[in-house]
């Protein structure tokens, strides 16, 4: 059954289906913690935008990194790429 998963797939759906959400919410970011962001993997860093900012994190295991896009709103995800390459984020996810 493990050769029949899908872990790309996996991953990608996992950011997916933050599109449209708001980022404090579905990353679960901590108030009182600057910049803690449990649901999504470690923050790294937020870069703005023209139209909004992203937000990279890093999961497990290293080198994944990837950016959720949020709008100008600074909350409401409106999309995410990858940062590092992006068999790095799948190759092993959910082990």
């Amino acid at each position: 059954m493990e050769a029949s998963r899908d872990r790309k797939g996996e991953f990608e759906r996992g950011r997916n289906a933050l599109v449209g959400k708001n980022i404090l919410v579905e990353c679960q970011a901590e108030p009182f913690e600057h910049r803690m962001f449990r649901g999504c993997g470690s923050y790294q860093r937020q870069n703005r935008l023209d139209n909004g900012a992203e937000f990279v994190f890093q999961v497990a295991p290293p080198p994944c990194a990837y950016a959720v896009v949020v709008g100008t709103d600074n909350e409401t995800v409106v999309g995410w790429r990858y940062v590092s390459a992006p068999e790095a984020c799948w190759q092993f996810y959910l082990q």
